[in-house]
């Protein structure tokens, strides 16, 4: 079975720690290195996360079975130290996210980043939510009818996926 057939919830977690967001690579002796300390742990344990959510709610082992091959929305909300969130910066939302859609494609959930065609993500405080530290994470199958509102670039892309010659027909962008 190949995450193709799974038209629902492709991971739904919760992954404890400090969300790091995705640094620069920098040359370090001809090593190239993340500019963010503890940038790939958190990527990774946002795999481990997804990998195991995958096996637990579709039964399936991530590794041996196709990536899903369709649009994808992923809705994030990263729980942040409040001191990381007041200070301009340390939380960059978009480089959060950039290490999360990462980690995402090194699960397997989907096939390559760019499938993910509407991104919802925020920040929030611990003292603002009560939560500890880290981040929920959502990432669901778009279908034809839910690509209408999002952009005829979206729409062009799952034309040529889904192989659908008459979507202008369905769709309010022609």
């Amino acid at each position: 079975m190949a995450l193709d057939q799974v038209m629902k919830t492709l991971v739904d977690i919760w992954v404890p720690g400090h969300p790091k967001t995705k640094g620069s690579l920098t040359n370090q002796g001809g090593r190239m290195v993340e500019s963010v300390r503890g940038s790939g742990d958190w990527r990774r344990a946002i795999a481990d996360r997804a990998e195991a959510d995958m096996r637990n709610r579709h039964g399936i082992d991530p590794r041996g079975v196709e990536p899903f091959d369709g649009p994808v929305s992923v809705t994030f909300i990263a729980v942040l130290p409040t001191e990381d969130v007041t200070h301009h910066g340390t939380g960059d939302v978009d480089k959060l996210a950039r290490n999360l859609l990462d980690a995402l494609q090194d699960a397997r959930v989907y096939r390559d980043d760019t499938q993910v065609v509407v991104l919802n993500g925020a920040e929030a405080s611990m003292y603002a939510t009560g939560l500890p530290a880290g981040m929920l994470i959502r990432a669901d199958p778009l279908s034809l009818s839910m690509l209408a509102g999002v952009s005829s670039v979206a729409a062009q892309w799952y034309a040529e996926r889904a192989h659908l010659s008459r979507l202008s027909d369905r769709t309010p962008w022609g």
